[in-house]
């Protein structure tokens, strides 16, 4: 997301696993359609890992939606991370969620 606190986070994230460039798209503000993001991941399918950084509640409808649900979402707290694993763009089937880490547990693996 272009928003401040989303590309903050997105920087500390990134330097955090490695992650190289960081891009903003407005694709990721607050009340885009998953068409749209679909689209924008589609773009990148060439990419072995995506970091995407956006806000609630539509990152948890789109990790839900990505994990086979197309009416529930995840819940993610402010700085919250987590894994999910799909196959193909667009997705074909259900991705699987590997993990998702609150803030808290995040900074207990730090230390």
């Amino acid at each position: 997301s272009p928003l401040k606190r989303a590309y903050d986070t997105a920087v500390i994230a990134g330097e955090t696993v490695h992650f190289g460039e960081l891009q903003k798209t407005d694709t990721l503000l607050p009340g885009s359609s998953r068409t749209d993001l679909l689209e924008l991941l589609t773009q990148h399918k060439s990419k072995k890992r995506l970091m995407i950084v956006g806000h609630e509640p539509d990152l948890g409808r789109f990790a839900a939606y990505l994990l086979g649900s197309s009416d529930s979402s995840l819940e993610f707290k402010k700085g919250s991370l987590c894994r999910i694993d799909i196959t193909a763009f667009p997705p074909k089937g259900f991705g699987v969620l590997r993990w998702l880490l609150s803030p808290r547990q995040l900074r207990m693996l730090k230390k």
